[in-house]
């Protein structure tokens, strides 16, 4: 098995995600995980399906760990937000919405540097 093995096993997950097929998306992340157990967006797909699947608690988890592997995963943070809102953990909820706010902002501005900096450079 390889990366690419990974990858394919975690678009098949959004795919089914997608589609609305909770159970095989969860099925397809796991198989991701097994290859690539660090994989933070897979972390966050299986936590999505597995939100639609009634699965909270296991979800929370799963979120809490894909933000400690990358920080800046904005789709985690707000997700999460929402659960802890669900759980009663306001505080968690704001400071996960706050961390998604920073990210985007973050996020936006990067962008706005990326694009100014392409006009810069003309192609010959």
């Amino acid at each position: 098995m390889n990366r690419y093995d990974e990858l394919s096993w975690r678009q098949l997950g959004g795919i089914m995600v997608a589609k609305g097929d909770f159970k095989a998306a969860e099925e397809n992340y796991k198989r991701a995980l097994a290859l690539q157990p660090a994989d933070a967006e897979a972390k966050t797909g299986l936590a999505i399906a597995l939100i639609s699947l009634n699965q909270n608690a296991e979800a929370i988890s799963l979120l809490e760990s894909a933000i400690q592997v990358d920080p800046t995963n904005i789709v985690a943070h707000y997700r999460l937000s929402g659960l802890y809102r669900r759980a009663g953990r306001t505080a968690d909820s704001q400071r996960e919405m706050e961390a998604f706010h920073h990210y985007q902002d973050l996020k936006d501005k990067l962008g706005k540097v990326f694009k100014q900096l392409s006009g810069l450079t003309k192609p010959m």
